[in-house]
């Protein structure tokens, strides 16, 4: 259920409408299949329904809203063909970029990742998944920051995007946050150690282990998933 929200006079509207509504159905708290009413969102935001339409149809061309005429605009079921394109995109490029970084990485940047770590390992005892999510997906942007391409991050988000939306249906499954944990510090051993071999097949085991957990995800849920584009 989405909050009233008090909108920044000085951003364009259309934008933060998307990215408020975008985020929330990437969260699943807009659900597949779910009615989204442009009055509500007009009541919501406090605005007209002209910015309202302008981020609906941006979020259709994201694949995140479906928009019939006459009938409504619903949020979109997962695409399970862009779920596994974004994992491909996503498996080749992640292992490039943690072969780069073991070869160049600092003290520093070996730091910011351990600190990291310490943290995923309080929110794993602690069974906080939504914080998990957070500090997950923060190692894996330090890493792709760590080699200075400053677009690549804003590729794998665009190409994860229904990847990211099957993921945060993994809470309920037994011993994932332990296992993507266990993980990332495999990846970060290999990188301290300067082991670009390790750190590529480390990253390819995790990524790999993650899409197997989707595949659970899906067979799960599969009324709210579709098959091809």
């Amino acid at each position: 259920m989405l909050k009233k929200t008090k909108l920044d006079r000085g951003l364009p509207r259309a934008q933060q409408i998307y990215n408020i509504l975008k985020n929330a159905i990437i969260l699943n708290e807009l659900m597949p299949g779910e009615p989204i009413s442009k009055e509500q969102l007009s009541e919501l935001f406090g605005v007209s329904r002209t910015p309202i339409s302008d981020a609906l149809a941006k979020l259709a061309e994201s694949g995140l809203v479906d928009i019939y005429p006459q009938h409504g605009t619903f949020v979109s079921k997962i695409s399970r063909e862009r779920v596994y394109e974004g994992a491909f995109v996503r498996n080749a490029l992640e292992v490039a970029i943690v072969k780069s970084v073991a070869e160049n990485i600092t003290p520093e940047q070996l730091e910011r990742l351990q600190s990291n770590l310490r943290i995923q390992r309080l929110i794993v005892s602690s069974a906080d998944f939504e914080s998990f999510y957070k500090y997950d997906n923060e190692f894996h942007e330090l890493l792709c920051s760590f080699t200075g391409y400053k677009r690549v991050g804003l590729v794998i988000e665009n190409a994860k995007t229904q990847l990211d939306r099957t993921r945060r249906l993994m809470a309920p499954i037994a011993g994932s946050t332990e296992r993507a944990l266990k993980e990332h510090e495999l990846i970060f051993d290999a990188l301290r150690k300067g082991d670009s071999l390790a750190a590529q097949k480390a990253m390819t085991q995790h990524l790999n282990m993650s899409m197997k957990t989707v595949e659970t995800v899906y067979n799960e849920n599969r009324g709210i998933f579709t098959e091809d584009e």
